[in-house]
Formats: C-alpha cells, sequence, structure tokens
C-alpha cells in the first residue's frame, strides 16, 4: 500500500472515529450479532488503522444498501472483499476501497471481523 493511500486511510478512520464515537450513538445493548467496534485500546494499532474505516458504513444492523458484517465468517468477508478488489469493471465505493488494501491488509481485516467457522 502506497503512503499516500496509509495516510488517507489514517484519515479516514480518524474521521470515523470521531464521528461515531459510542457517546453519540444509540444504546444497542450487547448482542451477539453486532459489529465488532475496533477500538484502540483494545485493538493492535495495524488492525485498528485498517478496521476502523468498516465500521463507518458497515454498522451493526444491516440497513438496505450497507450489509453489516456481524455474523459473518473470516472466509465469507475475505471472498467478498477480494471480489470488490479484483473486479476491474466494478465502479462502487466498495471496489475503490478494496483496491486500495493489500492481500494481506483484507485477511487481517477478514480475521478481525468474521466469526471463526470452526
Amino acid at each position: 500500500m502506497s503512503s499516500r493511500m496509509r495516510h488517507i486511510l489514517y484519515l479516514a478512520a480518524a474521521g470515523s472515529l470521531a464521528a461515531c464515537s459510542p457517546e453519540s450513538g444509540p444504546d444497542l445493548g450487547e448482542s451477539a450479532t453486532t459489529t465488532p467496534s475496533p477500538s484502540s485500546q483494545t485493538v493492535p494499532e495495524p488492525i485498528f488503522a485498517l478496521t476502523a474505516s468498516c465500521s463507518g458504513c458497515h454498522s451493526p444492523m444491516d440497513s438496505m444498501a450497507i450489509p453489516s458484517l456481524a455474523g459473518r465468517t473470516e472466509d465469507e468477508i475475505k471472498s467478498a472483499f477480494l471480489a470488490y478488489k479484483n473486479d476491474a469493471e466494478g465502479t462502487t465505493v466498495m471496489h475503490r476501497i478494496a483496491r486500495g488494501y493489500s492481500d494481506d491488509d483484507i485477511q487481517l481485516i477478514a480475521e478481525y471481523f468474521g466469526e471463526s467457522s470452526e
């Protein structure tokens, strides 16, 4: 990943965190179906930088346009992410975002958000 892309991702992550602080959102309570929300205090820095911006769009609950990552396996997330990345004709925001990540980055993101299939 280029240093410019990394810088953009850091800024996007910081913006997502500032806009989506726990104090400003509704209390969803504890639920087995919520998408993990990265916190710099609990997630190692490299993974935090990669995953923080995901929760800006992928909320704990499904929306009409953007699905939740909750309940998805690591393999499902990785396969979908790689499909977006490798689709040369794709023009959605997710296609553009996915192209900025290396395969190793995608693996880390899938491991973080995915549920174990074991």
